[in-house]
């Protein structure tokens, strides 16, 4: 890798710009790793997966609380019957 990246390190340089802000409690990934109790790379994984949403500003990523929400809800596990 030529700019200084590590092997192996995902890349985020594709998440997506946050389309409105509207006053919400913004949440960092360091948050959302203490929150979670999961190891940054794999929020960073999911991030690139689309399987949370997020706010890029700059080269910062900010989580709104009802994504966070969502992507914990997403993860339920649900009994059949």
């Amino acid at each position: 890798m030529t700019n200084g990246e590590a092997v192996g390190k995902p890349s985020l340089d594709h998440a997506p710009l946050c389309d409105s802000a509207r006053g919400d409690e913004l949440w960092t990934i360091d948050d959302l790793v203490r929150y979670t109790k999961l190891s940054l790379r794999k929020i960073q994984y999911d991030v690139n997966a689309g399987a949370i949403s997020c706010c890029k500003f700059g080269r910062s990523l900010r989580f709104k609380t009802e994504d966070v929400s969502a992507y914990v809800e997403s993860r339920r596990i649900r009994r059949r019957k």
